[in-house]
């Protein structure tokens, strides 16, 4: 293999769609599976023979299960969750992540793209298009992905260029609710050592609300979504491949719909300035070299600057005028260096670096960085004119990892595995409170100046593998992750601590029916201390901030999926269930009703008990229908139905009429077919709904040229 093949992320699954992801075929012959490659230590190996819980989908996988972006991803992977509010998103993964939106508020799972970890919940709103896999890790992934990977990670990768031919595509779509988009890729080969491939997509579509009324400008809800994408790859020598990819994103979604408790979700009443823009630039450098002794030198540079506009209807569908305003800046810088050892040991390891620098800058009221205005709280019952409450804010991060994994060959069916990772992360931020009545110019009120904080952390893995046999493969796992300390931006600016997170898991992976059908089953025991909970605070004026939850608490679970293929049929189903628990966490102020409240022993935010998803399809004529289920889940720890997201069936079905050589397709599509009307995320003290997408159906045109 040459060096430049090493993949930069956790899983890649290796597909040739002939015509359904996941399989392929000899001429004349019957459809089988392809292997699927993991590379979750940096080196590949048999998915089915690796000590690791995931869900990988190749790019056709995505298209033909209606997996557009990552919201939905969901519905095709277990034990996942995300609540959805437009430009932010409250992210789990077996029930540990994220549930509170705020912008200083760190994820439990870390996204890569491209071999570059993005910002925590923010700028995850890029469309899916020319991608070659996405890989959802489940459980800690502390010693490869490192800090706030306690729930978990997701890896999108896009293609690479090919040198060995020339192709190119272009497809078109309409669809209702005003839907049209076009889609352009071109893949050309320079010459048998250099390559570069270009993409394009651009989406349009109207709002997808019954009816939007009120005193508002801009147009919510509607999309304007251009994407670009360049990449290039040469490899001089057979040591030595380089690549660099580019992307460069314009999603204007127009703006934030948000409805009110007791309102409707689908007619819905606005006021104020509504828009939602995010525009981002990402630049990742490859670089492998293979020496003659068989180590794998890899790097990987990356820098990220992101731009988020978002002003929405503050109190939802109430007739009130209250606006939110905000807008800022990011900038990310990543690095990072690995060393592999040939594959062909007894011991094989990986040493690797790692650094990560990322800015925020939120601009002062003059720019609309961060504004409160309305007829509400300080502003007089009417004077509007400037905002009432104004929080120009900074951040900086560092952080530096070193990492190492082995394993090693106890006995010809038994082997051992373990990992390290010291992660040394430092923050600071600087906010100033200014308030107003509405009438004049906002004036500081805190003398804010710089909070910070500075600590380490180690994380890691042990794995005791068992191939029982060539069909049977069986791994005993325990990994530590942790999602870091951090910093309220409300007076007095408490620090929270480093949430804690040890996994103990059991899986068996298996083939059957000379591999026509595959299994993969997981039993797990997630231990965690600190969890970091945003709840009532009497001594502050905000009322709110985030702190930890005393004593230990449990998530605990089973995972069990598969993938067959029989005659013309090929099936995949994913199931997951889930218990929480939370421990010792008495004398809890209660937002919804001032009482004193035990929350020992509850369920966990964002931990559904069942998560369920199966597809079918069948392979001559190519229909294809996908069935998700996800249970109720609380949003917040609360017990009250208003912070309560309700259970829901989603429904995608595709049928393809393709040329028998693959030059064009015909797909006809539709999206939540039983048109589920539900919440798709609640925000703040249930203060803000978010309506899911309803039924949505089209048809897609594609011409391929190879």
């Amino acid at each position: 293999m040459k060096a430049g093949h090493w993949t930069q992320g956790a899983l890649c699954w290796a597909f040739i769609a002939t015509p359904t992801a996941g399989l392929a075929s000899e001429p004349g012959a019957a459809p089988v599976m392809e292997e699927l490659v993991v590379t979750a230590e940096r080196r590949e190996s048999d998915v089915q023979e690796t000590a690791i819980s995931a869900s990988v989908m190749s790019g056709e996988q995505l298209e033909e299960k209606g997996v557009v972006d990552l919201y939905t991803i969901q519905y095709a992977a277990p034990s996942m969750t995300i609540a959805h509010f437009g430009s932010a998103n409250e992210f789990n993964i077996r029930g540990i992540g994220r549930t509170q939106v705020d912008i200083d508020v760190p994820s439990g799972v870390v996204i890569y793209r491209d071999g570059a970890p993005t910002i925590a919940g923010y700028f995850q709103t890029e469309p899916y298009y020319d991608l070659k896999s996405v890989e959802v890790l489940r459980g800690p992934q502390g010693t490869f992905v490192g800090k706030n990977a306690a729930g978990g990670a997701v890896f999108i990768n896009t293609n690479d260029p090919d040198p060995s031919q020339f192709s190119a595509s272009v497809e078109a779509g309409l669809g209702n609710f005003g839907l049209w988009e076009v889609t352009g890729i071109v893949n050309v080969p320079v010459t048998d050592t250099l390559a570069i491939r270009a993409s394009y997509r651009h989406l349009d579509s109207d709002d997808f609300y019954d009816s939007l009324s009120g005193n508002y400008t801009g147009h919510p809800a509607s999309r304007d979504l251009d994407s670009y994408r360049f990449a290039v790859e040469w490899a001089p020598t057979e040591a030595l491949v380089g690549s660099l990819k580019v992307d460069y994103h314009d999603l204007d979604f127009g703006g934030n719909v948000v409805s009110s408790p007791g309102f409707p979700i689908y007619d819905v009443e606005q006021n104020g300035d509504i828009a939602y823009e995010d525009q981002s630039l990402r630049v990742v450098g490859n670089i492998a070299y293979e020496f003659a002794n068989g180590l794998t030198l890899n790097s990987i540079s990356a820098y990220q600057d992101l731009d988020s506009l978002n002003n929405l209807d503050l109190n939802g569908s109430l007739p009130v005028f209250s606006q939110f305003k905000s807008n800022f800046s990011v900038d990310i810088i990543t690095q990072e260096l690995t060393l592999i050892s040939p594959a062909d040991q007894t011991v094989r390891w990986i040493l690797g670096a790692f650094y990560f620098e990322q800015n925020v800058d939120v601009p002062d009221w003059t720019k609309d960085g961060f504004t409160f205005t309305g007829d509400v709280f300080f502003s007089g019952g009417g004077a509007t004119d400037y905002p009432w409450l104004t929080t120009p804010w900074d951040k900086h991060e560092d952080e530096w990892s070193l990492f190492g994994h082995a394993a090693y060959d106890l006995a010809e069916q038994w082997e051992i595995e373990a990992g390290v990772r010291y992660t040394k992360y430092a923050t600071d931020q600087t906010t100033d409170y200014r308030f107003g009545l509405g009438d004049a110019p906002p004036v500081d009120v805190f003398a804010a100046g710089t909070q910070d904080l500075d600590e380490s952390s180690v994380d890691g893995q042990v794995a005791l593998n068992y191939q029982m046999s060539d069909e049977h493969f069986l791994y005993a796992l325990f990994s530590r992750g942790h999602v870091t300390s951090g910093i309220n931006i409300f007076p007095p600016y408490r620090q929270y601590d480093e949430m804690e997170v040890r996994n103990y898991e059991l899986g068996w992976k298996a083939r059957w029916q000379d591999d026509a059908i595959r299994t993969q089953a997981t039993l797990y025991l997630l231990d965690f201390d600190n969890y970091q909970v945003n709840f009532e605070s009497p001594d502050i004026a905000i009322g709110q901030d985030n702190r930890n939850a005393p004593g230990d608490s449990q998530i605990k679970g089973v995972e069990l999926s598969a993938q067959a293929h029989v005659d013309n049929w090929y099936a995949d189903l994913a199931f997951a269930y889930m218990m929480s628990d939370i421990g010792n966490f008495d004398g809890v102020i209660d937002p919804f009703t001032g009482e004193e409240v035990s929350l020992s022993g509850n369920r966990t935010p964002y931990s559904p008990k069942v998560t369920f998803n199966v597809g079918l399809a069948y392979l001559r004529l190519t229909p294809r229908v996908d069935v998700s289920y996800v249970s109720d889940t609380q949003s917040k720890l609360w017990d009250t139905p208003l912070v309560e997201i309700e259970q829901r069936t989603i429904v995608n079905g595709r049928l393809v009429l393709a040329a028998p050589d693959d030059r064009w397709s015909v797909t006809g599509w539709i999206t939540n077919a039983l048109d589920e009307k539900y919440v798709a995320g609640i925000q703040n003290l249930a203060t803000l709904y978010y309506a899911g997408r309803p039924r949505e159906y089209g048809v897609t045109f594609k011409y391929n040229v190879n």
